[in-house]
């Protein structure tokens, strides 16, 4: 493992999603690859549940507020815009964007007292009824709060909890902050909005738990802030409370199955290219009480059975209450099978843990025969694009990922997804030799693909595309360090590519004209994955070659635990079988046949070697390739 990255220039590209486009983005911001991976987050302490999380208090009130009352006297009412104040109703939205179409009253919050009122924000209506429809090119921005007056706890706590019931429908990515305070001078925000995409609607109610006991210390007194800058949809707030916390709550918060500090987190990895798995832990005290002598504890599983185990210390000696601590871990355990793996780790101190529910994390990935891939293919939620200049044209640009060869090896592909809102018609596939060409200006390979219709994936269902190398014979590649990008080829021409969230990878764009002399700069940083995959199987060009006469293709080709059957979404596929070698059927795999769905994987590995058929049966008649299990 070895660390390779300086700090490059930070890029932000500025975008706008509108209300229609729930699952497309650009990559708006590379981070430094620099950034302390240990950090502690205000939003690690945030607990958002559809059940209810006042268990993690287990104690009475100390404060709370059901707006039984009405708007409580004595709180303040920050309304920028001066037509969107937080209100006090027992109605829902009234705007455009409401099941109503702003034509009466949404439903209320369904929270435990919503039935004597509740808090709502509605710039849906506030807008709708002062600048009307269309929502694109009439709709403001409106920023509004609410704050509490100073609450007495009456005592100074260890732990303390925030709890409160929300409903709310998600607007453009804008922060929904909590802010709080012991001064009402200096603060520390919140968001609430948990893992909520655009558009989407929070579960009614959704129940929220922040530990304030970082931002309260030993002071006696809070403040509360609450408020956003919203152009549609609603926020509704209910059943308030402050309790007193848990004195021992440690809570895992990530795990990792690779070093993304020093090297890579690949959630798919050729078994020739398998390395040792180094674990990172991450653990937050979310109790009252510092935490002495923690520890981890792991276990690596491949399906349902234990491979390696073993623990280690927390790389700090006490965990202080809201401290975070992030632990690397060299296992000495390297993958020697392909198969799905599941890396566990809990953790322990010596305080005993009264909310051990929280105490475990885990992270998964793949060995596989030929597929490195850094996009977890169960999360592919959305489409990424390198956006548009300041005319709203498209840029060039190019995507990319960096992969490791730990043994040399022959890239036969580069194989991606096309996100459906890609209009180019062809795009350019290059890989650089990023230690021995660190400029990344002398291509090892170029490749031009011409896109076809069938090529574009439907929705956030990948429709997986081969981009031949040398039509397939490859490029033989020394152990080393690659850079794999795809961009497209003309200024005027939008590619999109599916991604999955939340992987953080080290990722590289290529995007301009903004460097010197205007030329098109490189940028890297932590982002979320692209679907750019690197492909070893010296089948593909055959299997390419297959699709296209016979509708489907298999690889690999001979297979020991795995098969993959990848469909032409040109032919209509009414049956797919596996058949042995008498012609009896060993698999019937038409209930795997899902619209939009271009690959099925087989586990083969209850199969005893030998030579195996792939039956297909489509409108156009019916196609028979024979497989080799060894």
């Amino acid at each position: 493992m070895k660390k390779i990255f300086t700090p490059l220039a930070l890029l932000v590209l500025a975008f706008s999603v509108s209300e229609a486009q729930q699952k497309s983005a650009v990559i708006s911001s590379f981070n430094n690859p620099s950034v302390d991976r240990q950090a502690t987050t205000v939003s690690s302490l945030v607990q958002i549940s559809s059940t209810p999380v006042s268990a993690a208090g287990g104690s009475a009130s100390i404060w709370e507020e059901d707006f039984g009352g009405g708007f409580p006297a004595g709180w303040a009412v920050d309304d920028i815009s001066g037509i969107n104040p937080w209100k006090w109703s027992t109605n829902g939205s009234h705007g455009n964007f409401n099941n109503l179409q702003g034509a009466g009253y949404d439903d209320p919050i369904n929270s435990t007292t919503s039935a004597n009122g509740f808090l709502i924000n509605d710039p849906d209506s506030a807008n709708n009824f002062t600048y009307g429809q269309p929502s694109s090119s009439t709709y403001q921005y409106l920023e509004s709060y609410f704050a509490t007056n100073e609450i007495d706890l009456g005592a100074s706590y260890s732990s303390l909890l925030l709890e409160f019931e929300q409903s709310f429908r998600f607007n453009n990515g804008i922060d929904m902050v909590v802010q709080v305070s012991s001064d009402s001078t200096n603060w520390t925000d919140y968001t609430v909005q948990g893992s909520a995409t655009n558009n989407s609607a929070s579960d009614d109610p959704d129940l929220v738990s922040i530990n304030i006991s970082g931002a309260i210390g030993s002071a006696q007194s809070v403040f509360l802030r609450i408020g956003w800058s919203a152009r549609v949809y609603f926020w509704m707030i209910d059943d308030m409370r402050i309790i007193e916390g848990l004195d021992n709550d440690l809570a895992v918060t990530d795990v990792w199955h690779g070093d993304v500090v020093d090297a890579f987190e690949y959630q798919k990895i050729p078994l020739e290219q398998a390395q040792e798995v180094v674990i990172g832990a991450a653990c937050l005290n979310l109790g009252g009480t510092p935490q002495t002598n923690t520890t981890y504890a792991y276990d690596i599983s491949r399906g349902a059975t234990s491979v390696a185990s073993g623990s280690f210390a927390a790389g700090n000696v006490s965990i202080t209450s809201t401290g975070r601590d992030t632990t690397w871990y060299a296992t000495g355990y390297t993958p020697t099978e392909t198969g799905d793996y599941t890396v566990t780790v809990s953790v322990s101190s010596d305080g005993t843990d009264e909310l051990p529910g929280n105490n475990e994390g885990e992270s998964s990935f793949e060995i596989t025969d030929f597929i490195y891939a850094h996009d977890d293919e169960d999360n592919i939620e959305f489409q990424v694009s390198g956006g548009e200049d300041a005319n709203g044209e498209a840029n060039e640009f190019k995507m990319a990922l960096y992969y490791e060869a730990v043994t040399d090896f022959t890239l036969t592909s580069v194989q991606t997804a096309f996100g459906n809102n890609t209009t180019t018609s062809s795009c350019i596939v290059e890989v650089f030799d990023a230690v021995n060409d660190q400029s990344l200006s002398n291509a090892l390979i170029t490749e031009v693909y011409d896109l076809v219709p069938g090529d574009v994936s439907p929705g956030a269902v990948p429709t997986y595309v081969n981009i031949l190398v040398n039509d397939g014979d490859g490029i033989d590649l020394p152990a080393g360090l690659y850079l794999v990008s795809i961009g497209n080829t003309g200024a005027d021409e939008d590619l999109w590519i599916l991604a999955s969230d939340g992987d953080e990878d080290r990722a590289q764009l290529r995007y301009g004209p903004f460097g010197v002399g205007n030329a098109i700069d490189w940028y890297t940083g932590y982002t979320d994955s692209p679907m750019i995959r690197v492909n070893a199987d010296p089948t593909v060009g055959i299997v390419e070659a297959s699709l296209e006469e016979n509708g489907f293709g298999i690889y690999p080709n001979p297979a020991q635990n795995n098969v993959t059957v990848v469909l032409n979404d040109n032919f209509d596929v009414t049956n797919l079988a596996l058949l042995d070698a008498e012609g009896r059927v060993v698999m019937d795999l038409a209930n795997d046949l899902v619209a939009s769905s271009s690959q099925i994987h087989l586990n083969v590995e209850a199969l005893s070697p030998g030579i195996y058929f792939v039956r297909m049966v489509s409108t156009s008649g019916v196609g028979t390739q024979k497989v080799v299990l060894q």
